[in-house]
């Protein structure tokens, strides 16, 4: 992705971020309309497979 791309998932949708092995990311994420007792669900890693395969 080139610097400055923006990416909107919805809520609810199930989704990974992170770098390559070879590259480094950075991100900023933001909320609205955050609701008491609201809080993000951290999903399964992904296995060394299938991190080292991508380019």
């Amino acid at each position: 992705m080139p610097p400055g791309t923006i990416i909107s998932v919805p809520a609810e949708v199930k989704h990974w971020h992170g770098a390559a092995a070879d590259s480094w990311f950075q991100h900023i994420t933001y909320h609205k309309d955050v609701q008491e007792g609201a809080s993000n669900e951290w999903l399964e890693p992904v296995n060394d497979s299938i991190y080292n395969s991508l380019k």
